[in-house]
């Protein structure tokens, strides 16, 4: 879905690279930045992206506390993360995080957040950054994303798509 030939995809929080290692080794022409809170990971996520060094940038930074978007200075395609947006502690700062990402995205870029998510028939209100997916579409439509979508729902866990218009 991305328009650029040669992307660069920031995830966030990527934990030990799982995804990263998909993501570099299916598109050859992709740039890589990877920012997470833990110094450990980054260290597992550089040993295990060994391969694709000359097209990865680790970043150790807070998300809710640091500017991380300031330690990028390439034009950024799409923002994605698996299972990590929920731990930074609040819907306002799942909110902060679609913000920061549409200022980093270029014209038509994505956000893909695959997370856990409140079930939908959870009445009590979120004590952390687990949100229902109405909720989410909601930040992101209102922050001026388009074609914001739930592309997979199994009540606990959902991924969320929109472009930046």
């Amino acid at each position: 879905e991305l328009a650029n030939n040669a992307p660069t995809v920031v995830e966030l929080a990527p934990g030990p690279g799982m995804l990263a290692e998909v993501l570099l080794s299916a598109q050859p022409q992709l740039t890589y930045i990877g920012i997470d809170y833990s110094a450990p990971f980054i260290q597992i996520a550089r040993d295990k992206l060994a391969p694709f060094d000359q097209r990865i940038t680790l970043h150790q930074a807070d998300l809710v506390k640091d500017d991380w978007p300031s330690l990028l200075s390439s034009p950024v395609h799409a923002v994605v993360s698996n299972m990590a947006i929920h731990d930074l502690g609040s819907g306002a700062a799942v909110a902060a995080t679609y913000e920061k990402a549409i200022h980093l995205l270029e014209r038509g870029g994505l956000i893909i957040n695959a997370d856990l998510v409140t079930m939908p028939d959870d009445d009590q209100p979120p004590a952390d950054g687990k949100l229902k997916v109405p909720r989410h579409l909601e930040i992101l439509m209102d922050l001026g994303f388009a074609d914001v979508r739930c592309t997979l729902d199994l009540g606990h866990y959902a991924c969320i798509i929109a472009r930046k218009a």
